[in-house]
């Protein structure tokens, strides 16, 4: 990271389509590596990431629990 391949990696290798897979992340390099593989991203700020720009993010999320985001959260970012 900030190099996409990792992801791509990923998708080759489970041969998955990019507009049908989400990525978490907490810092800015990982958002730039997921969305420069063309991967929808939602990000959990960390204590250690908060002042970071996640203005690429697809989503931005406090926590991930059960209140915050849900499986249908998610899938709504893929119809986007």
């Amino acid at each position: 990271k900030p190099s996409p391949d990792i992801y791509s990696l990923a998708l080759s290798t489970l041969k998955l389509d990019p507009k049908r897979c989400v990525v978490v992340e907490d810092s800015h390099i990982g958002l730039q590596a997921a969305k420069d593989a063309g991967i929808a991203c939602v990000i959990t700020k960390s204590f250690y990431t908060a002042d970071e720009d996640f203005s690429r993010a697809d989503a931005v999320f406090s926590n991930l629990d059960a209140d915050s985001v849900s499986l249908e959260t998610l899938a709504a970012l893929l119809s986007n």
